[in-house]
């Protein structure tokens, strides 16, 4: 008798989770499908039975509009929903629309908070965000030590502006020991996923051969690469570059900033163009 009742809640139990499951698969299939007013339909009845995929997939369809109109209170609602079961871009997005005030009043506090638990479980994008409240002091006491040690793990996760924020921590010394080699390890890093400041910011260190070997022509190289975004003003230091450089050199600038421009090669090149000149 009583194995019977402890049977029927599980078999009950089981059977929603099925459900639940059934509905997000279906959501999913219609999502792809591109018919985005199935999906949400399907989406809503997973989640209704507690899916945190579902939830989660409700939010982003509120949140984009697709499917249904576009309502950011209905997108923080389920992401929240999501959130609460552990889903980590859940708690990401969630922190976003605190900090945007989209769907919930702005509450730089409690988008730390969200971002905070998305972070530590490994989302990439709210490590970086919270690097950067930390070193705002937005929401949260500033302390450049935890800046630092949060945007590590984002620019160890390949996020490219984590990594120049990083780079420019160790040349300044905020959080960190001041360090210009590990600043050029850190620009480089993002100079070479075509963050153009990070490029100027390397170039800077080649030129003035600080936690690098000096080199005029790599500094031009880096400069005429940065430069092509105007927001760098790295055209003025390429100017000045080209002004302590010979004819010949110049030459050999020119070669490797194409080298340098390659998807890539900019770490391989100069690599190269360092072995080559020794």
């Amino acid at each position: 008798m009583h194995l019977k009742n402890t049977l029927l809640p599980i078999l009950l139990a089981s059977l929603l989770i099925n459900m639940a499951n059934a509905g997000f698969d279906e959501g999913m299939a219609a999502h792809n499908a591109s018919n985005f007013a199935l999906a949400a339909s399907e989406f809503r009845k997973a989640a209704e039975q507690g899916n945190p995929k579902a939830q989660f997939s409700l939010g982003v369809i509120h949140a984009t509009g697709r499917g249904v109109p576009r309502n950011f209170t209905q997108a923080a609602h389920w992401y929240r929903k999501a959130a609460e079961q552990g889903h980590s871009t859940a708690q990401y997005n969630l922190g976003v629309l605190y900090m945007n005030g989209q769907g919930v009043p702005q509450d730089d506090a409690q988008s730390f908070n969200w971002f905070r638990k998305a972070a530590e479980q490994g989302e990439n994008t709210a490590q970086y965000n919270i690097a950067v409240m930390y070193a705002k002091g937005q929401g949260v006491p500033q302390d450049f030590t935890q800046a630092a040690s949060w945007c590590r793990k984002a620019a160890e996760q390949e996020v490219p502006k984590a990594q120049f924020s990083l780079g420019l921590m160790y040349a300044k010394g905020q959080g960190v020991q001041q360090d210009n080699t590990l600043a050029a390890h850190w620009y480089s890093k993002a100079a070479d996923q075509g963050i153009p400041i990070a490029q100027a910011h390397l170039g800077q260190l080649y030129l003035k051969g600080q936690g690098v070997p000096q080199s005029g022509e790599i500094a031009y190289a880096l400069f005429s690469l940065a430069a092509k975004d105007s927001t760098t003003n790295a055209a003025k230091s390429k100017a000045l570059a080209a002004e302590q450089l010979s004819p010949q050199e110049l030459v050999e600038a020119e070669q490797l900033s194409q080298e340098i421009a390659r998807p890539n090669n900019l770490k391989r090149a100069i690599d190269a163009y360092l072995r080559l000149s020794i």
